[in-house]
Order: structure tokens, then C-alpha cells, then sequence
């Protein structure tokens, strides 16, 4: 006969007394005694658990644009890119909301995790998965960090333009939207509206003129911007005849922007005038500036490659080498004025910093 189970000890008094129950154990199921049948069918009739997937590690290397490594990282792959920017601040010291990491051309998001920026690859050892990615630092410009070094000066005049050293990247890529914005792109319309050689005696005319009228050089490429303008709006080839009055209310316009105190009121009447050797009258060139106006939507100003050109020789370490790099852009720029392809192909921030 089976042994006795030894008594169970007295319940302690106000609780019930333990229900016996006696398990036998069935294939992945434990059927209870006849109190637990009810709970058995439950337990049964549940799907089977899922085992947790391995974790993912993957290897993050960073690199500078100069192809310097910054830092190399073992990261989970569910950790975010926000999360990575946090670590490789603490080991290159740029701030996290000052980085950017770009991988194969694509700048990653912060809410995206690393794993899905990446296929991954076990033959690496230790790690299931490498991603590299480019640091690019959106610190401020030179650009705005001269101007900053300006309120540094005891002449209070100069460090009152200090303060303006915050706004400066933000003037920059407003002046880079406005000139993608207007710039000529079709080469065909404007070689249909003007030939290219005739367009390339006009340019060399104004450069004699206005080099002869100590202009300023901006006023030459915002002049020939402002006429390229023009002709890609024309349905076909501008007459000979209104060739000459279009220049003139462009000069009128851009002599009008440079301010009153360059050319004031009654001046560039008469600069009009001896340009034109009295030959066309001051109502008909303000008649060609509306006109001009007109097919522009009234949009002047917009920055030339000479603009950015001289903005990022603004932050030349050296004074004198930035002048010189200035004057040397300047010449080159001249040159690619002579040919439309060269002068429109890309951004004219690239132009200007090529």
C-alpha cells in the first residue's frame, strides 16, 4: 500500500482551509485535480509562446568630411539616431542639435533606429552590422563667426555690427532660396531669345562702360542677371532695335537699388543719358524699366554669384588673403558672365565657391 502523506498542519484561524489538489502532468499541459479542470482547458486552448529574437548590435563609425574617423560605436539596433548623436557628443564634443549624420547621401532622421539604416551582416565579428556615416557639424559659418568678432571692436561704430552675427547663416540660405528661385534655366530659350554672340558683345560693352564709369562690379552681374531674366521670358528673339532701351531700364533699376547715396537724385539721370549719348529719351527708358519690371513680378535684388563670393570672403582668417581671393573670384567670375552655360549650370553659390 502507497505511504501516508503526512497531515497537514491546522490552518490558522479567519482563513480557509487549503484545498488538496494533485497535478499529473500531460504532454506541455499539467491537468489539475477536479478543481482545476476549468483552468486546465484555459492553459490549453492559449497559443504557444513566441521566443524572444536576438538582440541586434550593430557597429557605428563616424567620420568627418575630411575623412577623419571621429568615433566608433557598438550600438543596439534599436537605438535611435538621436540616441547615437547624444554618445558621439561625449566623445568629440559637438553638441547633439548641432549634428547631422548622413548615410549614403541621406541625412537620417532622429526618431529612426539604426538597425533600419542599415542590411545587416554577420560575417562581421562580434557585431551583426556596420554603418557608416559622415558628422556633418551645423555649427555657425565663418562667415558668422567674423561677424561676431566684430563686436570685439572698442570702435563702436564696428561692434555694433557684432550683434547681427546670429542672423547671418539664416540671411545666407534666404539668399541662396531667392537665387535658386529666379535663376535662368533654360539655356535653349535664352539662346533663342539673344544669340550667344551677340549676347557676348554686349557683355563685353558693359564691362568696358561700366568700368569706365568706375561702377561697381555688382552692378555689372546684377545688370546681366537681370537681362537673362528678361530674355527667357520672351517668346522669341528680341528686336535690335529694343535691344538697347531693355539695357538701359536695367541700368536705371540697379542704379536705383544701389541707394541715394551712390547715385542721388538727378546723377543717374544723367549717367542714363551720356551712356545713350542723349540718343534715347528718359520716358522712353523708364518705360522699358516697367516693362522689364513687369516681366520680372517686380522681383530685383536677387543675389548674383558675385554676392556669395564676396559674403565668404568674409571669413577669411587673414584680411589680406580674403581680399585677394575676393579679387581673384571677382576676375573669374567676369569670365563666366561671357558664357550662360558655364554662368546658370549650377547654384551660383557654387559657382561663386568654386
Amino acid at each position: 500500500p502507497p505511504p501516508t502523506s503526512p497531515s497537514l498542519p491546522p490552518a490558522p484561524r479567519g482563513r480557509p482551509d487549503p484545498i488538496p489538489m494533485c497535478t499529473t502532468e500531460v504532454g506541455s499541459v499539467q491537468r489539475l485535480g477536479t478543481c482545476g479542470k476549468q483552468h486546465a482547458r484555459k492553459e490549453a486552448s492559449q497559443p504557444p509562446v513566441t521566443p524572444t529574437p536576438t538582440e541586434v548590435f550593430l557597429l557605428l563609425q563616424a567620420y568627418m568630411m575630411s575623412g577623419r574617423l571621429v568615433c566608433e560605436l557598438r550600438c543596439r539596433g534599436t537605438t535611435t539616431v538621436e540616441a547615437a548623436k547624444l554618445r558621439i557628443a561625449r566623445l568629440c564634443d559637438v553638441a547633439a542639435h548641432d549634428q547631422r549624420l548622413v548615410h549614403h547621401g541621406e541625412v537620417l532622421e532622429d526618431p529612426r533606429t539604426l538597425e533600419s539604416c542599415t542590411v545587416l551582416d554577420t560575417s562581421l565579428p562580434g557585431v551583426d552590422g556596420l554603418i557608416v556615416v559622415q558628422l556633418v557639424v551645423n555649427g555657425a559659418s565663418n562667415v558668422a563667426r567674423s561677424v561676431r568678432e566684430l563686436g570685439r571692436s572698442e570702435n563702436p561704430d564696428i561692434a555694433i555690427a557684432g550683434v547681427l552675427g546670429d542672423l547671418v547663416d539664416s540671411v545666407l540660405r534666404a539668399e541662396h532660396q531667392l537665387s535658386e528661385r529666379v535663376r535662368p534655366r533654360g539655356e535653349t530659350q535664352l539662346s533663342a531669345a539673344i544669340g550667344r554672340g551677340k549676347r557676348a558683345e554686349l557683355v563685353n560693352w558693359m564691362v568696358q562702360a561700366f568700368t569706365a564709369l568706375r561702377f561697381d562690379d555688382a552692378i555689372l552681374h546684377s545688370v546681366v542677371l537681370t537681362l537673362d531674366r528678361f530674355y527667357v521670358t520672351l517668346s522669341g528673339a528680341i528686336e535690335t532695335s529694343n535691344m538697347q532701351r531693355v539695357l538701359l531700364g536695367a541700368v536705371c533699376t540697379e542704379m536705383k537699388l544701389a541707394g541715394a547715396d551712390e547715385f542721388p537724385p538727378g546723377h543717374w539721370q544723367r549717367v542714363l543719358c551720356h551712356i545713350c549719348h542723349g540718343q534715347v529719351e528718359l520716358s522712353s527708358i523708364l518705360k522699358s524699366e516697367y516693362e522689364v519690371l513687369a516681366r520680372l513680378n517686380f522681383q530685383v535684388g536677387t543675389p548674383t554669384p558675385l554676392t556669395f563670393a564676396r559674403q565668404l570672403g568674409r571669413g577669411a582668417p587673414d584680411v589680406e588673403v580674403g581680399r585677394g581671393a575676393i579679387d581673384l573670384a571677382s576676375f573669374l567670375l567676369e569670365l563666366a558672365l561671357f558664357d550662360p552655360a558655364l554662368q546658370y549650370c549650377r547654384a551660383h553659390v557654387l559657382l561663386a565657391g568654386g
